[in-house]
């Protein structure tokens, strides 16, 4: 409450607020798509997730300072400050971003690494597949650049901004580039199962006295995991995120390409070089 007196006194100030495309994909939101538009009152729209409720509940920042502030207030509230108060608002309705382009760094404690880190360990050796689930991961530098071009383009009022990568592509094309990549130092590829069984596996080894989160990762995970399947159910409808509106205002979104090999292999080489694939 206190960043909202801040943004309504003085000079006009525009409140910038990274918001997450989780709190789009409840039962609450049907439809396939997303649209670039605020969100609803109704809090089924978002997933059931302590970090999507998070986002759903949140609190905004000014985008002059572009610092990051933890989740506390409700997302509505921007809504609110631009109807009441007329703040300029502008959300970032951010989705899944993976390593750089530029360097290949991605942050070895987020889930996908690890999940597939932990696949390609020995004792594993197996990858899950997710019928159904489209990937429209985004490079963190190219989200950057995107979030840069949207905080310099002129709004007025309260926007909504879809940062995803609009060329998706399906997540067996994805376990194709990891099966090809430097992930695997052996000819024998991983093998290609169900979520369940791929925790059923890790469950085992959690067991076992001679394995450790430091070795494999997953297990750090393995509550996570199990959730994780229990939700899926053996299937995933991915939603598709509206970004005509970012792209027409960001030039490092409009040239972002669907996900290739040569970014799994960048990755693959920084976690290699830590040490966090075998």
């Amino acid at each position: 409450m206190s960043l909202i007196r801040l943004a309504h006194a003085g000079r006009p100030k525009t409140f910038m607020f990274t918001s997450s495309v989780s709190t789009c994909m409840g039962i609450g939101h049907p439809s396939p798509t997303v649209p670039e538009t605020p969100i609803g009152d109704d809090p089924s729209v978002s997933l059931c997730t302590g970090y999507a409720l998070s986002k759903y509940i949140g609190k905004p920042f000014p985008a002059q300072a572009m610092v990051q502030t933890n989740t506390s207030l409700v997302e509505r509230i921007t809504q609110e400050a631009n109807k009441i108060l007329g703040l300029d608002i502008k959300l970032l309705r951010v989705g899944q971003i993976c390593g750089s382009t530029l360097t290949g760094n991605w942050n070895t404690s987020e889930m996908w690494p690890i999940m597939f880190a932990t696949s390609a360990h020995p004792k594993i050796n197996a990858i899950p597949l997710f019928p159904g689930k489209m990937v429209d991961w985004i490079p963190v530098d190219v989200a950057a650049a995107t979030i840069t071009d949207i905080l310099l383009c002129q709004e007025n009022g309260y926007s909504v901004h879809n940062i995803v990568n609009s060329h998706l592509i399906e997540w067996k094309e994805l376990v194709e580039m990891l099966q090809s990549s430097a992930l695997k130092t052996e000819e024998a590829k991983m093998e290609e199962v169900d979520m369940k069984e791929w925790v059923h596996r890790l469950k085992i080894l959690a067991s076992d006295a001679g394995v450790s989160p430091t070795t494999i990762p997953g297990l750090k995970l393995l509550h996570f995991f199990e959730n994780m399947c229990n939700e899926l159910e053996g299937h995933v409808v991915s939603k598709v995120f509206e970004t005509e509106k970012t792209r027409g205002v960001s030039s490092a979104l409009r040239d972002c390409v669907a996900m290739r090999r040569e970014w799994i292999e960048m990755n693959v080489k920084k976690w290699r070089e830590r040490c966090f694939v075998v």
